[in-house]
């Protein structure tokens, strides 16, 4: 897709000590490249195409050019959660993740007012499917990353439909 920014975060080894740098932007044909540490053996990819849905999915990384689709039918995706000091909040879908303070600076993502008991988050245009949101403290970040679940994460399921509306409370302790 001519036009759209992607961001390629490596996850070297068995950790993921995933560097987020620039976007790359596609050329006129909808290619980008991405240069990889050689100690990367996948890579989580956002894919933020101008009146497409947000892509996001992990892939192996290989010498192999690789085709990201995007699709027009997104839906919006409403979390709320009770305010937590040293938690962060994070999304996982299409086997990868990412967190809330990535997501609304890529992608306009809006952040209701904190109260006392908690705030709303509401992010347009995500592409359908599974997701699985947590709150978690950012160093169970690789736990969540290759699979796992913390005991002290709290997370919670749902499916977005096409054009749909998924609405997820993080559970309180």
């Amino acid at each position: 897709m001519p036009g759209a920014r992607v961001w390629a975060l490596p996850l070297p080894g068995q950790a993921p000590h995933g560097s987020l740098g620039g976007s790359i932007a596609t050329d006129a044909e909808g290619r980008f490249r991405a240069a990889f540490p050689k100690t990367a053996n996948q890579a989580d990819f956002l894919v933020l195409a101008p009146g497409y849905a947000l892509r996001s999915l992990r892939q192996p990384v290989t010498s192999v050019p690789v085709i990201l689709t995007v699709d027009r039918r997104g839906g919006r995706l409403v979390v709320t959660s009770p305010v937590e000091p040293n938690r962060q909040i994070y999304f996982l879908h299409g086997g990868s993740i990412f967190s809330y303070p990535l997501v609304a600076g890529w992608w306009g993502a809006r952040q209701g007012a904190a109260g006392k008991s908690g705030f709303r988050i509401e992010i347009q245009e995500m592409e359908p499917g599974d997701y699985t949101v947590c709150s978690a403290p950012q160093s169970e970040f690789a736990a969540l990353a290759w699979g796992g679940r913390p005991s002290s994460a709290r997370c919670k399921s749902g499916y977005l439909s096409a054009f749909g509306e998924l609405v997820i409370a993080i559970p309180t302790q």
